[in-house]
């Protein structure tokens, strides 16, 4: 082992529990996610994280319910204090929260598609979207179920 990766390990180990989970999670999204061709964003501002937080408590209290407070707000929070500053934001955010909704067995098609119903929605430059570019909606504005 190199010292360097030696150095990222202990830094790893380091870290409380719920720091090692949030740390993995972007790791293992950011290596299946692969490359984005959104911009990216080099400073969010608290303004911003708000904003996206208040839009993805619309979506999923008018989809899901609420109780989901705490994990869109911690999972925006473990974004700025993790994620890497030259990917876009919003949609590690987004694409995090998504994921843990289906990892979690909460929804396994969050945010389902409103036309098809057989699939999630995707979130790409600010909108849902379905596979099929019959939808767009944008975040914030899910219809409740």
């Amino acid at each position: 082992m190199t010292d360097s990766v030696r150095k990222v390990v202990n830094a790893f180990f380091a870290l409380d529990e719920r720091d090692q989970q949030a740390a993995m999670s972007l790791v293992l999204h950011k290596y299946w996610q692969g490359t984005s061709d959104e911009q990216p964003d080099v400073h969010v501002s608290r303004g911003e994280v708000d904003a996206l937080v208040t839009a993805l408590t619309r979506d999923v209290r008018a989809t899901v319910g609420p109780g989901y407070e705490h994990l869109i707000s911690s999972t925006a929070e473990d974004h700025l204090r993790f994620g890497n500053p030259h990917d876009n934001y919003a949609t590690r955010v987004v694409a995090d929260l998504q994921q843990q909704f289906h990892d979690q067995f909460i929804d396994t098609s969050w945010p389902e598609c409103p036309m098809h119903g057989r699939h999630p929605l995707w979130f790409h430059a600010g909108f849902w979207s379905c596979v099929q570019p019959v939808v767009k909606i944008k975040l914030g504005e899910l219809a409740p179920r």
